[in-house]
């Protein structure tokens, strides 16, 4: 049987989807954040769940849960296993969804793919993606949903595929926020001239979108967060909470404004991070990491490899005769734009999970349609040294993804030994007999039955310096 480039993909698809769950499945359902959510799954129906978190403030994620309370039912009390299994198929299938929106054809295209792949799993928007063991991430679910848009709205129109697309805009948009960006997804691709999802279905989206908001603001009066919220980044420092109220409480859209520069920014050049400059400052202080380096490097040149393939086309983008690799350029654009700006109040990396994902399926696009048609010899010179950019500085935080998946593993493991000091500090008192059975048998899980890997021992300096344990 001869291998064709689509197989060629899907088959390393498969292996780096295979490895990636390997380290996956080794980190234990996480401590933090995670042991009440089951413990609400556990206490009440389907129904309390979407009821009560309908209406919390400055919040409206009804679904959030539900998967959650699906999980630990089936898993009759196996829950370490039905989690990180769960985590694990959500990180195949959405490899799988960036891989089928490729759509990769020649085996100049498939060159690409890897790449894309890299992006993907490696971006610093991803990482909590996959480093935050939660019962079921929710985070992962809305890029999942957002790629499966794109696939609908780049496919041929099916009959289903209308219904499709308010499906997958209920069930993001009602477990976080960001979900929203499924419509988003929608409008742009018909604008770019996909039309797997047709005129009725945008409709029915847009419809679907106003109806989200006015339910939220004008019905069941939600909101969203306030200033007193959460810390957010802003400069060199983190602010708390007080602080920021102190500073931008009486010029709010001062601080909107910088959260919306610095969330794009954080995308396209990685810097900020999570509103830090982080590069910036470690330099100042002459403190700079190679990894640092590394980030901002692939950020930057896959920035750079957007921006010459819109200069190379710009013939076609004043007609608006747009290529494949063009259209998905457009939609990344408008997800960048809608996702910078649900990061109004306060940043954080894993909310632009979103804009993250259509980067790598943007990179992949644009390099595939740059190495199929090269040009003259010094743009194919060009195209060298940017693939080999590519290629270095992406190859080096793929590498360091699973470095720092292990290093995930051992410190939620840590956090599982002083489980005691932890509820104790934080107030969290077992109320029943059956949570402190599910508190013992997620400690037994991490401690015991799940023994921790030994940690990747590199017995060079480097590692250390250039794989970033923040992705």
């Amino acid at each position: 049987m001869r291998l064709t480039p689509r197989g060629a993909v899907w088959i390393y698809a498969a292996v780096v989807a295979a490895l990636a769950s390997y380290f996956l499945i080794d980190i234990p359902v996480q401590l933090s954040d995670s042991l009440q959510n089951i413990f609400s799954a556990d206490r009440r129906t389907l129904r309390e769940l979407i009821v009560n978190n309908l209406w919390a403030n400055g919040y409206m994620r009804p679904l959030l849960f539900v998967p959650i309370r699906i999980a630990y039912l089936a898993s009759d009390g196996d829950y370490t296993t039905w989690f990180r299994g769960v985590h694990a198929v959500q990180l195949t299938l959405t490899i799988a969804a960036l891989v089928a929106c490729l759509g990769v054809r020649t085996w100049a295209q498939a060159t690409s793919a890897p790449i894309a792949v890299a992006v993907l799993l490696s971006m610093h928007t991803f990482a909590d993606n996959i480093r935050e063991a939660f019962p079921v991430n929710a985070y992962l679910t809305i890029v999942l949903c957002c790629l499966l848009t794109v696939l609908l709205a780049r496919a041929k129109h099916h009959w289903w595929s209308d219904a499709g697309a308010v499906v997958l805009l209920a069930i993001a948009a009602l477990s976080v926020e960001s979900g929203l960006l499924v419509g988003v997804i929608v409008v742009a691709a018909y604008i770019a001239g996909w039309r797997g999802i047709s005129r009725w279905g945008v409709g029915a989206v847009v419809v679907g979108v106003v109806a989200y908001l006015g339910m939220r603001y004008l019905v069941l009066h939600v909101g969203t967060p306030g200033l007193d919220e959460r810390a957010t980044g802003f400069g060199f420092a983190v602010l708390e909470p007080r602080e920021v109220q102190a500073r931008f409480g009486a010029h709010p859209w001062q601080l909107f404004t910088y959260n919306v520069l610095a969330s794009a920014g954080s995308v396209l050049f990685a810097e900020p991070r999570a509103g830090v400059f982080w590069v910036t400052r470690a330099a100042l202080r002459d403190d700079l990491a190679p990894w640092m380096v590394v980030n901002v490097a692939a950020c930057s040149a896959t920035t750079l490899l957007l921006v010459t393939h819109v200069a190379r086309g710009w013939d076609r983008w004043r007609r608006w005769q747009l290529s494949e690799a063009d259209r998905i350029i457009v939609v990344f654009a408008a997800v960048l734009a809608g996702n910078a700006t649900m990061n109004l109040v306060y940043t954080k990396d894993v909310i632009m999970g979103p804009a993250g994902a259509l980067f790598a399926l943007a990179a992949g696009g644009a390099l595939a349609a740059r190495v199929d048609s090269p040009g003259p010899s010094p743009r194919a010179a060009g195209t060298v040294v940017l693939l080999a950019v590519l290629s270095l500085s992406w190859g080096i935080k793929m590498a360091g993804v699973h470095y720092s998946l292990r290093d995930s593993a051992h410190a939620t493991r840590k956090a599982w030994a002083y489980a005691d000091g932890w509820l104790k500090d934080q107030e969290v008192s077992l109320a029943s007999p059956r949570e402190r059975a599910i508190t013992d048998r997620l400690m037994a899980d991490a401690l015991w039955k799940r023994p921790a890997a030994p940690r990747i021992q590199i017995h060079w300096r480097w590692p250390g310096d250039w794989f970033d344990t923040t992705q």
